[in-house]
């Protein structure tokens, strides 16, 4: 039997990872500000120069996230990158870990990822690139999951827009060296995830963390069920 898809692309949060926006951010302002409080600097300042500056991501084509990230967090700091770029990634390999909470992993989205890598399905982890790779990869591990089972994985350093923008998408696509249509994508958000059923790729949504956004694609119409029912579509793929 042949395969209907030759590349699979994975959200992170609240697909592979069980962990709400809503939880990682109540969790993450109070980490940050603590690792910065802790090292002397002025950690109400930071906190908003880290947001202020990741909301400068959504629009630059010409640029990654992570140049247009920390262009606009130096004016808002008054202090160079390289005094706070090593900071921030002392922050993602320590106390970010903190931010993980009670969170632990689904079993049945570690066994789906396990189940494609055994039938040979190259995947990705498509995620909103807003952060450097080693907070995703510390992620990852909250999920249960290794990095390396994935060809490559968005963040802001690779990447020049978020989702759900089709430029994130259409270099997404091209990483994975396949047309959309060769491709599936798994997420839990019907727009930022289910935009990619209007470019041309498969879609599947896992229900359990699932948000519906205006202007989101309609769940009824794409194959759609709960981790459980997942691994069971993983599984009755063929090799």
């Amino acid at each position: 039997m042949s395969r209907a898809y030759q590349y699979i692309l994975f959200d992170l949060d609240g697909t592979l990872l069980p962990l709400t926006v809503e939880d990682f951010m109540q969790r993450y302002v109070p980490a940050l500000y603590d690792f910065m409080a802790a090292r002397g600097k002025d950690a109400g300042v930071v906190v908003d120069a880290v947001f202020g500056a990741t909301r400068t991501m959504a629009e630059h084509p010409d640029q990654t996230n992570e140049k247009c990230f920390w262009d606009a967090f130096e004016p808002l700091i008054e202090a160079p990158r390289e005094e706070y770029e090593p900071l921030m990634l002392d922050f993602y390999l320590s106390d970010f870990d903190k931010v993980k909470g009670g969170t632990v992993p689904d079993q049945n989205m570690v066994d789906a990822v396990a189940t494609l890598k055994a039938k040979g399905y190259p995947m990705a982890v498509a995620t909103m690139p807003m952060f450097p790779l080693e907070a995703v990869q510390t992620r990852l591990g909250w999920a249960g999951l290794n990095p390396d089972d994935f060809e490559f994985i968005t963040t802001y350093s690779n990447s020049t827009a978020l989702k759900p923008r089709t430029e994130y998408y259409n270099h997404v696509f091209e990483m994975a060296g396949h047309k959309p249509g060769d491709m599936l994508m798994v997420g839990n958000n019907t727009l930022e995830d289910g935009v990619t059923a209007r470019l041309g790729c498969n879609l599947y949504l896992v229900t359990d963390h699932l948000i519906v956004q205006d202007g989101g694609v309609d769940l009824e119409q794409f194959p759609h069920g709960t981790s459980t029912d997942f691994l069971a579509f993983c599984q009755a793929l063929p090799e």
